[in-house]
């Protein structure tokens, strides 16, 4: 049985408020990646890689969120830090997810970004265009 299952809670968990299940039967599959070097869990479904800050700052939770959506591109992707700093930016959906607890949470993270940055988009050239005119600088140290 998977405890603390939710059959409905909004982002952003406010207060211990939600409708609590349990899961009689699923199926999980959890993988080692020995590929990957990380200083914490993320999660892939079919569309996204899932980045999740935690901190009892929101804002320090959103960072740390930031920082692994930047260095999981550079690695992954083979972007500067400027050039994953301007795809966070544009690309990504980021959330609350709980407030509750002394722990705010941060998750979202980057598509699975085949279709995003295939050679027929524009979308590289846009970044590009957007880093040359603003001199985008990611302010993510580390």
């Amino acid at each position: 049985m998977a405890a603390d299952a939710h059959g409905a809670q909004g982002d952003g968990e406010v207060n211990i408020t939600a409708l609590e299940t349990y899961i009689e039967e699923a199926e999980f599959q959890f993988i080692v990646r020995k590929d990957f070097k990380l200083e914490r869990p993320m999660a892939e479904n079919s569309t996204h890689w899932i980045v999740m800050g935690f901190h009892q700052d929101l804002d320090e939770a959103m960072k740390i969120a930031l920082k692994d959506s930047i260095d999981f591109l550079v690695r992954t992707q083979k972007m500067t830090k400027n050039e994953a700093y301007a795809v966070c930016s544009s690309a990504v959906d980021y959330r609350v997810t709980q407030v509750v607890d002394g722990n705010k949470g941060v998750g979202g993270g980057p598509q699975n970004l085949d279709s995003v940055l295939s050679s027929d988009s524009d979308f590289e050239w846009r970044i590009r265009d957007e880093q040359e005119t603003q001199k985008a600088q990611c302010p993510i140290q580390g």
